[in-house]
């Protein structure tokens, strides 16, 4: 194992130490006895604890953790809760702490897979919950000394075996060509017959010349209608993976144009998630324009944010089922050939996440620049509209002075007086220095009207 490996693995022991129990009773339940999964080895230490260990044969970057949780599915009881994912920078190494049952025993551990190509691995080291503080790190050093494990024959996307040669010698005899995805986050091996329809921002859409599609890496926005408005399918919030697919695939028929989806036969085997996500592999069939489809699919449902909206990721394959056996090599070759570029992924991320707030911010500047105009408008209209109504009420009071036959006169001190006209008069023309008439243009308000 890599310098890397070994450091990521004791930053992984902590976790999965911190999280584990920490009261060792004096008497701790062995583990069950249990055979190993296919294709893999299980070794119990001399220290306690168990390791299961195996290959996972050409399996692409982006699925080698997945392919690596689908093998060890159905070993537990229950199935893995993950705790927390640590995954290396170039996209080769995950590592899961987790918790479990196995045959009723509460067990803890982590789960690891390395990807190289042809040669990827899985692994997973638990014990009894309660022991593991005192376990785990003889486990690692057990495991760092173990050699390369061999993969099984069957590829490690979803599948159903059509028997005869092994799936892995058909999936190595497809023609493909190397694809990478324009923005760089995305590379695959695509069978020589097959088109892309979507290929960028980490996710592939791929079609066979029979109608069978590869789909990796595509995420749906759902928004529950009961909540604020939002983009994404309107539908209230379901945490289960086989109706949350079931609901997609109609909304997206329906989008299309196209009649709804008949789902004919569904059936879902829960596996495990990454923390706050529900997984499961969805298998069946369905009725989409007349013809009968098979599909095999790994479904991740998303927590409901606080705005009411949640994410459904699927990453599977689809073929019409009287096909689906022959479209079986072409389509694993595809899927298995999956390569995320997870440093560029989450810079484009963090790129989008930057822009989104800056056109954010743009613009609330901009309303707040709209606002600031449409107030100053308003302003000098209230002003105007203040300017003519004073003029009105001047005019009124120099008009109602003229019917009583009355004038303003200003003194000395400056202060203005209401007095008759001749009065007015006679000040004004017999002591012009110290009284005037005071024109209505000159009325002051509050004193004069």
């Amino acid at each position: 194992m890599t310098r890397f490996f070994r450091a990521l693995v004791a930053g992984m022991a902590a976790v999965a130490v911190c999280a584990a129990v920490s009261p060792v009773p004096a008497q701790t339940t062995s583990l069950p006895a249990r055979g190993a999964p296919a294709g893999m080895r299980s070794i119990d230490d001399a220290g306690g604890g168990r390791i299961l260990i195996g290959g996972l044969g050409s399996v692409g970057s982006g699925q080698t953790f997945r392919a690596g949780l689908h093998r060890i599915s159905g070993y537990f009881s229950q199935t893995l809760r993950l705790a927390s994912v640590v995954r290396s920078t170039d996209g080769r190494i995950t590592m899961a702490a987790f918790d479990a049952r196995l045959s009723g025993v509460p067990v803890g551990g982590v789960a690891l897979t390395s990807y190289g190509s042809g040669a990827s691995q899985v692994a997973v080291v638990f014990d009894v919950s309660q022991r593991l503080p005192r376990t785990l790190a003889g486990l690692f050093t057990h495991l760092q000394n173990l050699p390369p494990q061999a993969a099984p024959q069957r590829g490690a996307s979803p599948q159903h075996s059509s028997g005869g040669a092994s799936l892995q010698a058909q999936i190595a005899a497809v023609p493909t060509v190397q694809r990478t995805s324009n923005d760089g986050t995305v590379s695959i091996n695509l069978p020589a017959d097959w088109q892309i329809k979507q290929f960028a921002e980490g996710s592939i859409v791929a079609d066979g010349p029979d109608g069978a599609e590869v789909v990796e890496g595509l995420s749906f926005p759902m928004v529950d209608p009961r909540g604020p408005a939002g983009m994404g399918i309107r539908v209230p919030y379901d945490s289960d993976p086989a109706s949350s697919y079931e609901t997609v695939i109609r909304a997206l028929a329906q989008m299309s144009g196209h009649p709804a989806a008949q789902f004919v036969s569904v059936h879902e085997k829960p596996v495990a998630a990454l923390p706050g996500f529900n997984g499961a592999e969805v298998t069946g069939t369905s009725r989409l324009q007349g013809k009968l489809l098979r599909f095999d699919e790994f479904v991740d449902v998303g927590p409901q944010g606080p705005a009411g909206g949640w994410q459904v990721a699927v990453n599977g394959v689809v073929a019409p089922d009287d096909r689906f056996e022959t479209d079986e090599p072409a389509m694993a070759a595809l899927f298995n050939s999956y390569r995320l570029d997870n440093g560029r992924r989450q810079a484009q991320v963090q790129a989008n996440i930057a822009a989104g707030w800056a056109a954010s911010r743009a613009g609330i500047a901009h309303m707040n620049a709209v606002t600031a105009a449409d107030q100053a408008t308003v302003d000098a209209s209230m002003r105007n509209a203040r300017a003519v109504q004073d003029g009105i009420d001047r005019s009124t009071a120099g008009f109602v002075r003229y019917l009583n036959d009355s004038d303003v006169v200003q003194n000395a001190s400056g202060a203005h007086v209401n007095v008759d006209a001749s009065t007015a008069q006679a000040l004004t023309t017999f002591d012009p220095q110290h009284f005037r008439s005071v024109p209505v243009t000159q009325y002051v308000k509050g004193v004069d009207y």
